[in-house]
């Protein structure tokens, strides 16, 4: 059921509208001129507007304009003679929705709303989706932008389009100064930015356009070295990258939590867990190559790959032997003083 608004409208000609309007229960109001119709518009609120055109007072084709002025969503029916089909042109081109030829007929009528009322409905359902889309987005933008993790997107030009709170708090930039404003080498150590990028590509992190928890290094805005976890993967469409999303977790509050008298904070720190992380990563890559070359069957492969996995063994031997010396070369604390009592 519509809402309707007949203008101008002798009797004997909307008979026939009148009728089908009667069939499906519409709400109608009538208006006898122009001033009464534009009136009507702003007090009833109609869906769906029949407007004879053929009158000679009447400038139809404008007071067409002057309807979807006043509400852009109305549904227009222009009602002419056959010898005015030139208006009807005109009043389609200034927006109505359909018209008819007088004098009107049940059926031309019928076919001419049910149109109208399709119309309707698909742009009521477009706005329904519309606004779900909007929602949907909102909530997907908040739920980016707090996320606790550092969330950081780049376009294939290497400029910043999405930096959330989380990336905020590990590099020290706000959103504002990131975005659009610096270029995704900036985020790390002088070279750093280009071994990222060279992992996306390949397949030793999780295969490729995608990095499952590569250990690097965030450069961050008071020139600091930040260890982090990253990962990321590459956003294509229609065949083409359009952007790098990145994951960043910060490592250096992970590790003050776990024991902060053997992790102390600051750039040495940052450096030796890059290197401890590296050389974890790198000892399982070698340890796959291992699985892969004992399946094949190769023995010279074999003996290259127990080499590979002994020298990387032995080099994390040697890291871990730095921080334990790290540990001891810590200066002293002063025993608290007893309150005398």
């Amino acid at each position: 059921m519509s809402r309707v608004l007949l203008v101008q409208s002798p009797l004997g000609i909307w008979q026939p509208v009148a009728m089908v309007l009667a069939e499906g229960a519409h709400q109608v109001q009538a208006a006898t001129d122009v001033y009464e119709a534009l009136a009507a518009m702003e007090s009833t609120d109609p869906e769906i507007v029949l407007l004879n055109i053929s009158l000679p007072a009447l400038d139809g084709p404008e007071i067409v304009r002057h309807i979807l002025d006043l509400a852009p969503d109305v549904q227009v029916i222009v009602a002419v003679e056959v010898t005015g089909l030139a208006h009807a042109v005109q009043a389609l081109a200034m927006g109505a929705s359909d018209f008819l030829l007088l004098p009107v007929t049940a059926p031309a009528v019928r076919v001419a709303l049910s149109r109208a009322e399709d119309k309707i409905r698909m742009r009521t359902r477009l706005r329904q989706a519309v606004a779900e889309i909007r929602q949907r987005h909102e909530f997907e933008r908040k739920l980016i932008m707090t996320s606790m993790d550092g969330i950081i997107a780049n376009d294939p030009e290497g400029r910043i389009i999405i930096f959330n709170d989380g990336a905020a708090r590990i590099y020290g930039y706000t959103p504002e100064e990131a975005m659009g404003k610096l270029h995704v080498t900036q985020l790390y150590p002088e070279g750093e930015a280009r071994r990222v990028k060279k992992a996306i590509y390949g397949s030793e992190y999780g295969g490729r356009g995608r990095l499952i928890n590569y250990p690097t290094l965030a450069f961050t805005k008071a020139k600091q070295l930040t260890p982090i976890v990253l990962s990321a993967t590459l956003i294509i469409e229609r065949g083409a990258e359009v952007a790098t999303v990145g994951y960043f977790k910060d490592l250096s509050e992970i590790m003050r939590q776990l024991s902060p008298d053997r992790f102390p904070a600051g750039p040495g720190l940052a450096a030796l867990l890059h290197e401890l992380l590296a050389a974890v990563t790198d000892l399982q890559t070698a340890a796959r190559d291992f699985e892969h070359s004992q399946a094949g069957g190769d023995s010279a492969q074999l003996h290259e790959h127990c080499r590979d996995v002994r020298g990387r063994l032995e080099h994390l031997a040697e890291l871990l032997e730095t921080a334990g010396r790290s540990e001891h070369d810590q200066p002293p604390q002063p025993p608290e003083k007893t309150p005398a009592g």
